[in-house]
């Protein structure tokens, strides 16, 4: 059993590769494959422009072995873990992204429920994910369980998504009857670009 107001009014996060995370009016470089843990109520200021959510924590820990391209505008983010029950909690995150009032980006597994948590992030303007052109080819080994197994709770809320993209990655999806885990995106050889919303 945790401890009163513990793990679920926790955070962890850290900056994108080779930057430092700027908090409190503080710079602070973290060593390759660490974070910081903080009480939500102990980051009174935040010196980032955007903020990257990730859905896994393997690729929140190995930040340095995914091969980004965001541009300039995303360049100087915030990355947070969504969590889980061990570490900081879903809830928690979103509470954080409202009162942060910035910019936020996605970064999920390709499968229904990952869509669904996309698109249910407060101030969320895109999706980090590979472009629609290489995706094309992982979906061909992608894990049809994934797809099916999650299809029915969630195609009604995607169909009905106020945002193209969201559509646009469903329907890629349907057509491959697969989802696709963003681990697949470790090793470097896949760019991560944004897909904005607008």
């Amino acid at each position: 059993m945790g401890r009163p107001g513990g793990s679920a009014h926790r955070l962890a996060l850290k900056a994108l590769p080779g930057q430092r995370l700027c908090l409190n009016g503080q710079t602070l470089a973290l060593p390759i494959r660490c974070h910081l843990d903080a009480a939500i109520e102990a980051i009174e200021s935040l010196d980032h422009d955007t903020i990257i959510v990730i859905e896994n924590y393997e690729c929140f820990d190995r930040l340095e072995d995914l091969r980004w391209n965001l541009g300039e505008r995303y360049a100087h983010a915030l990355v947070l873990y969504r969590g889980d029950p061990q570490t900081s909690g879903a809830r928690a995150v979103n509470e954080f992204l409202r009162s942060q009032e910035r910019p936020v980006l996605a970064m999920v597994d390709l499968d229904p429920a990952g869509l669904l948590i996309a698109q249910s992030l407060p101030l969320v303007q895109g999706l980090v994910a590979p472009d629609f052109r290489c995706l094309e080819s992982l979906f061909e080994q992608g894990n049809p369980d994934l797809y099916h197994r999650q299809r029915p709770r969630a195609e009604s809320a995607i169909l009905n998504s106020p945002h193209a993209v969201i559509r646009g990655f469903w329907e890629l999806m349907e057509r491959h009857q697969k989802g696709l885990v963003q681990e697949r995106w470790l090793g470097g050889d896949v760019e991560l670009k944004v897909h904005r919303f607008t």
